[in-house]
């Protein structure tokens, strides 16, 4: 975020150093960049809501399955959860269609 923010203020100052340059005829620069800078401080601002949203949220999750040291350990354990359960899901479908077969 730090660097998207960093990113949004070289713009800005990028369209400032062009407002106090002489204009050329059909340059479409300026107010092209003005129009981005907008649309982007919008975007952006949205942007860090859904951010802020997601970090409250791995959080809540984080304390929710244990306090893990790292984030990295808990995600580690998480997808080796679900593994665990897709292989369960598996195993379990495969003998239900072996009992439904031998049964026939």
């Amino acid at each position: 975020m730090a660097q998207l923010r960093k990113g949004m203020r070289d713009v800005s100052q990028e369209i400032e150093f062009h407002r106090n340059q002489p204009v050329t005829t059909g340059d479409r620069f300026l107010p092209v960049m003005k129009d981005f800078l907008a649309q982007a401080t919008t975007r952006f601002s949205e942007l860090e809501d859904l951010f802020q949203d997601m970090k409250t949220r791995v959080s809540f999750v984080h304390f929710y399955f244990g306090n893990f040291q790292k984030y990295n350990e808990f995600f580690f354990s998480l997808t080796e959860l679900c593994a665990y359960l897709v292989r369960s899901q598996m195993q379990h479908s495969w003998m239900s269609s072996s009992t439904t077969l031998s049964s026939s």
